[in-house]
């Protein structure tokens, strides 16, 4: 935001964008692998897949159910770094 490198990379923008990369990568990663295991149950290859799917997201409709199956895989636990501006 303040068109500056930080502090800590000596404005060397390739480091800090370097640093950035692999702060976020595994991070950003695990979520595209979640996101493609996720997705396929969207489309069940039978009709019991169906009618399974069909109930599982009835059911997500109760809060604490859906917190309990989806909540864990919907948080972010990452740990940013404070950036000096």
């Amino acid at each position: 935001a303040g068109g500056r490198a930080t502090s800590r990379e000596g404005g060397d923008y390739r480091e800090a964008f370097r640093r950035q990369e692999q702060l976020l990568r595994p991070f950003v990663e695990g979520k595209q692998e979640s996101a493609k295991d996720f997705a396929s149950s969207f489309v069940p290859k039978t009709a019991f897949g169906v009618w399974v799917r069909n109930q599982a997201t009835k059911l997500m409709a109760i809060p604490q159910v859906a917190n309990f199956f989806i909540g864990r895989t919907l948080r972010d636990d990452i740990d940013m770094p404070d950036y000096d501006m």
